[in-house]
């Protein structure tokens, strides 16, 4: 679910302080997707949301997002997509974010 080489990677490159910045903007602007997503579905902008959320995941380690995120992309270009695969990046947000941070208290404490 979560790449820990990748957060390993970007961590020891911006150091510990920076990287506490990094993740706080970084789940704010998925949060802020994630709300768009619903809106998306109405304007047309759901695709853009779904790139945007699947690049924030992948560069943050956050695999599992970012593949269902691509995954939702794909199925919104051909009209596809369901309510119930929105429902699914959400969850699937709400539990890398929960290994994520119990996973780096770990590493920090280590």
């Amino acid at each position: 679910m979560i790449e820990w080489s990748r957060i390993d990677e970007l961590r020891n490159m911006v150091g510990d302080r920076r990287f506490g910045d990094i993740t706080r903007l970084f789940f704010h602007e998925i949060e802020t997707e994630l709300a768009g997503l619903r809106n998306g579905m109405v304007d047309g902008t759901l695709r853009q949301h779904l790139h945007s959320l699947k690049g924030g995941a992948a560069s943050l380690g956050f695999q599992e997002l970012s593949k269902r995120c691509e995954a939702a992309e794909l199925a919104a270009s051909q009209n596809q997509l369901e309510d119930a695969d929105l429902k699914v990046i959400t969850q699937t947000y709400q539990k890398s974010r929960v290994i994520f941070e119990q996973g780096l208290q770990q590493r920090l404490s280590a």
